[in-house]
């Protein structure tokens, strides 16, 4: 890359902020707000200017800076002010008051910042408790550094400079902090324009979280690249209304929208033929859809669902990216086609070999994910050899787009993003993805991945993670003796855990109380530990886990036995989820039977029960909720539910369910007098900054639904 200046993102904000000020940048939605909340381009040019003299005047170019932020004005300003200061941004979820969690400790080890910028809140406890845990950078808020005194002076920089440490999901112990350069983010803002067919006109409603590379590029980046306006909501208030998002893009007669699969789930489960009819999204140009696989039976399904509304099939772009190529690495529109499917022979796909399903049995359905032109590449993991069309192999990728490699990690940067062909050898660099996939007609299809890898929801999860946390400290599960692995039976990608129980294990599961006690153990520690709840956990004989001649635990082979014979022969307990599609239904659906305090116990209870599987005698006032399986969506859905009735002393926030986590403890809360709260000396945030409200903390219940 050239060492000259280059024309980054903040010079397009300086160029608007000169020609437009007064033109509206981002809108924010909240959900109990009487109108959004607008920054304009001259207030996010002025607050870009103050953030990053303050920065200036710390010495703070080539210095990490992370972004512990809430889903707000204020993160765009933090964010722009950083890449104008030179700094190097580090998006993160916002943390939960009084605790920080295990990836948050992590990605300040491994970026040793130098600075936090946090809420009012956040930053008070952080403060006093950074250094107690092994890292100990300045904390400080947008407030504190917009009123510092300070010039500011124009920097200018190379395509090659880094702005952007981008922390991949994956391991809490061990994450990566991807090196997303300017240039990288403007060659991948103007593949993404041309692909979406975005441009100043266009109009679109985002809630992905900004720490996410998806809600970062998409809702902030863009935007900001073809001198257009973003309306924004929060990732709590889709989780607790997907129709409120559609109803949000009919209104402003959208052109563009952007969501994983999970999300056009979401939004099938909750739709109602009444709902839809009050629906217009004829105006969608495109909708593209990532983050996580795309599934076949999701795409059509959505299609299907709000073709009343006039949603046309044609506006579907299936998108395959990652964090390595900045975001999106392929996708196209096919205009009065859309998206390709088709139905490939499963024996034959897992021999690795690319035929079409014939006769009976059903096939393997794919989407494919768009044309590649040329910067993807099909090669042998082994050899590096290119392969063929129609060949399976490891998805490399190359071009401006993909970033330079992983901060502070020459030797994985070397082997991941320095891949060479064997048999062409000019061409390249290349980044080896570990996603495995087939070229075919100009479509890339993806069929799996070389690493034990698991994605819910848009979030990477390592089975070893899952594994050790839903065995730790319990002697009746025998360590380093499960296999989590991902299942997909139409709804995107689940997690079943096949794990041994011990001698004293198997004792304990023949009775009922024990073995459902156990079972609630382990999905506390998953809820609480990973944010997920498994689709099965199948407790088996001491081993019957599939195992290499070494010990290895052979996660593929636990795999296919558990599709084959579901493990029926040496299972000794099975806990199964139960229909999501129920419980999001009725979650979602306001318990009329419910006015008091005494029935909404009851209802809680019947909830919990039905989430965790389990008869609701067992269920426990005073066991926390993590312990029936609540991840951070269902447990929004039920807070919506709470809401909906309108009864107790005040309102459940996300956060009440980690400050308040039981049934006992949140009805005391809710139903306790309420008490004026003692007058802060916090200094007042600026107008710029925006409001004081739930749109400026994001949910801590939703810091991991995308985990970036």
């Amino acid at each position: 890359m050239s060492t000259s200046a280059f024309h980054t993102i903040v010079d397009r904000l300086f160029e608007r902020a000169a020609a437009q000020p007064d033109q509206r940048a981002y809108r924010f939605h909240e959900a109990r707000a009487e109108a959004p909340t607008d920054l304009s381009i001259g207030a996010l040019d002025e607050g870009t200017r103050r953030i990053a003299a303050a920065l200036q005047a710390r010495g703070l170019k080539g210095e990490r800076v992370v972004l512990a932020l809430p889903h707000a004005p204020a993160f765009i300003l933090a964010f722009f002010g950083c890449l104008a200061a030179g700094a190097m941004a580090v998006p993160v979820p916002q943390q939960r008051q009084g605790r920080s969690d295990r990836r948050f400790l992590s990605v300040l080890a491994d970026a040793r910042p130098a600075l936090v910028i946090a809420d009012a809140a956040s930053a008070e406890w952080m403060r006093e408790r950074a250094p107690g845990e092994g890292a100990a950078p300045v904390v400080t808020t947008v407030e504190e550094l917009m009123e510092e005194p300070g010039d500011f002076r124009r920097e200018r920089f190379a395509e090659a400079d880094v702005a952007v440490l981008q922390y991949t999901s994956g391991s809490t112990g061990d994450p990566k902090g991807v090196m997303v350069s300017h240039g990288n983010i403007m060659e991948n803002a103007r593949i993404i324009a041309e692909k979406l067919r975005v441009t100043p006109q266009s109009r679109g409603v985002l809630w992905l979280p900004f720490y996410h590379d998806m809600g970062l590029v998409g809702a902030v980046i863009l935007p900001m690249f073809v001198h257009g306006t973003a309306d924004l909501m929060s990732p709590q208030a889709f989780v607790q209304s997907p129709m409120t998002w559609l109803r949000k893009l009919s209104e402003i007669r959208a052109t563009t929208a952007v969501a994983p699969n999970f999300a056009l789930e979401r939004c099938c489960d909750m739709a109602t033929p009444e709902s839809i009819a009050e629906l217009d999204l004829s105006g969608l140009v495109c909708l593209l859809t990532g983050s996580e696989p795309v599934n076949a039976t999701t795409l059509e399904r959505f299609c299907a669902t709000f073709a009343p509304a006039g949603f046309r099939r044609d506006a579907c772009l299936p998108a395959y990216g990652l964090a390595e190529a900045t975001l999106l690495a392929t996708g196209n529109l096919h205009d009065g086609v859309g998206p390709t499917i088709r139905s490939f022979d499963r024996s034959a796909l897992a021999a690795h070999r690319v035929e079409p399903a014939t006769g009976a049995a059903p096939g393997v359905r794919l989407v494919g994910n768009g044309a590649p032109e040329g910067r993807v590449r099909i090669a042998d993991p082994e050899t590096g050899r290119s392969l063929p069309a129609g060949a399976i192999g490891e998805i490399w990728l190359t071009g401006p787009s993909i970033a330079s490699g992983y901060w502070n990690r020459p030797d994985t940067t070397a082997a991941a993003f320095g891949a060479r062909l064997s048999d062409e050898a000019a061409a390249g660099p290349f980044y080896r993805t570990g996603d495995l996939g087939f070229l075919l007609d100009d479509d890339l299809f993806v069929t799996g991945r070389l690493k034990d890898l698991i994605i819910v929801r848009g979030r990477n999860l390592y089975p070893q993670d899952i594994e050790e946390t839903a065995t730790r400290d319990l002697p009746e599960l025998a360590t380093g003796a499960a296999a989590a692995f991902p299942v997909d039976r139409g709804r995107g990608e689940e997690v079943v855990l096949v794990v041994e129980a011990t001698r004293g294990g198997l004792a304990v599961l023949k009775d009922e109380a024990g073995a459902s006690a156990l079972a609630t153990a382990v999905l506390q520690r998953l809820s609480e530990g990973c944010d997920i709840t498994p689709a099965e956990i199948c407790v088996v004989q001491p081993g019957r886990v599939p195992r290499t001649s070494s010990g290895k635990i052979q996660r593929a082979a636990a795999r296919q036995e558990w599709f084959d014979t579901g493990f029926e022969a040496h299972c000794v307990h099975r806990w199964i989820r139960p229909s999501a599609t129920t419980g999001e239904a009725e979650a979602s659906a306001a318990p009329v039977h419910v006015h008091d305090r005494g029935s909404l116990e009851a209802w809680l209870i019947e909830r919990l029960a039905h989430h965790s599987g389990q008869p609701p005698h067992l269920v426990d006032l005073d066991e926390p909720f993590a312990s029936y399986g609540l991840d951070s969506v269902t447990a929004i859905e039920m807070i919506s539910a709470i809401n909906a009735l309108a009864i107790g002393n005040r309102a459940v926030e996300p956060v009440d369910l980690y400050d308040h986590p039981t049934i006992q403890r949140l009805l005391d809360h809710m139903f306790q007098s309420a008490v004026p709260q003692p007058s802060s000396d916090r200094r007042p945030v600026p107008a710029a900054a925006g409001p004081q409200s739930d749109l400026d903390r994001e949910a801590a219940a939703l810091r991991a639904l995308l985990d970036g």
